[in-house]
């Protein structure tokens, strides 16, 4: 199953590379799926921050910002050392939110 997980991460990142946003969405969620039937769960807010990224690309910014949320408040409860991700993570948020409100 390992394999598979690992394969499965590979063709999302290539899906995602040549512009197969949906297909990378479908897969990213399989991905978590997977994960859990091998007893190998994703981190949550690598995983949120994959699908904020992808649904982005794919022009849904609602659910983008819906997922970006969730990776900001994963990262935070994490309490890393190092803070990078978090920091990442917000600065798509509010690039997020700047878009939400230009539409309004």
């Amino acid at each position: 199953m390992k394999r598979k997980i690992k394969s499965l991460k590979e063709t999302i990142a290539n899906a995602r590379t040549e512009g197969y946003y949906r297909d990378a969405i479908i897969m990213t969620e399989e991905l978590l799926q997977f994960s859990e039937w091998d007893q190998a769960p994703v981190f949550m807010p690598e995983y949120h921050d994959a699908l904020a990224d992808l649904y982005y690309l794919n022009g849904d910014v609602v659910n983008a910002t819906r997922y970006a949320r969730m990776a900001v408040d994963g990262w935070a409860r994490f309490g890393s050392v190092d803070d990078q991700e978090l920091e990442k993570s917000r600065v798509f948020l509010a690039r997020l939110h700047k878009l939400n409100g230009a539409r309004r």
